[in-house]
């Protein structure tokens, strides 16, 4: 089998092994080499994009402190025109101020601004075996802290409105179209004493401790809930058009 390598080579096909050795280290080399050629290519142009990626980035931030300066700038005047207007016209400035403060009103109770303030956190979580949270309980819980007068509301994060829905779907609970899981954390703002007191004293409680579900409430001199980050007059004519 090897016999061909055992035989004496003359010097016609020395050359021939040896041209043919020469040809094939040239075309590895011309091989190596485009695949380097290929890379550094690949690598010249994921730079590039990223070298825009960064500048883009550098163009919008210049974009927000531009936005910033402007907005600090013009509630700078917004303040001067008011100060003006409350010394030189107090009755029209009475009625925007009461105009003011009941849009801002309107929009605490509607959920659409961050509110920070006394309250309390319900904090639930699954049992033993089968003894699992259920949205009944998330629902029959916000009830009770609406009619003991929170200001506001939210379960692990999101913002309870008045189109909040509460849904079992598999091992997590739906609130405004996205799932949460156990631990459920309910964060609600207003007087500690009253809220507790009316969770404590409600049937729903009382039906979630019979079930061994663990469930722990504590009072904060200061909780933060941010404002309903989805697009809610979309919710509202999505809800207007399915009635």
């Amino acid at each position: 089998m090897f016999s061909f390598f055992k035989q004496k080579l003359t010097v016609k096909e020395k050359i021939i092994v040896m041209a043919c050795m020469l040809l094939l280290g040239a075309v590895l080399s011309m091989q190596a080499r485009a695949v380097y050629e290929n890379r550094q290519q690949e690598e010249a142009g994921k730079q590039k994009e990223l070298n825009e990626y960064l500048e883009k980035i550098n163009e919008l931030k210049e974009e927000v402190q531009s936005l910033t300066s402007d907005i600090t700038t013009l509630k700078g005047r917004y303040a001067i025109y008011l100060k003006n207007l409350e010394q030189n016209e107090p009755v029209f400035y009475n009625r925007l101020k009461h105009l003011n403060d009941s849009i801002q009103e309107f929009k605490l109770y509607a959920g659409l601004t961050d509110v920070k303030g006394p309250g309390i956190e319900i904090r639930m979580d699954d049992g033993e075996y089968d003894m699992i949270v259920h949205d009944n309980f998330l629902y029959e819980l916000v009830n009770e802290l609406r009619a003991a007068g929170a200001q506001a509301i939210e379960v692990n994060g999101k913002r309870v409105v008045t189109s909040t829905e509460f849904l079992c779907i598999g091992p997590s609970i739906r609130v405004n179209d996205e799932g949460v899981f156990a631990p459920y954390v309910i964060k609600a703002i207003g007087e500690p004493s009253v809220l507790e007191r009316r969770v404590n004293e409600s049937f729903i409680y009382g039906d979630i401790e019979s079930r061994n579900i663990r469930i722990d409430i504590r009072r904060y001199d200061e909780i933060y809930i941010r404002k309903y980050n989805d697009d809610y007059y979309k919710k509202i004519r999505h809800l207007a058009e399915t009635e």
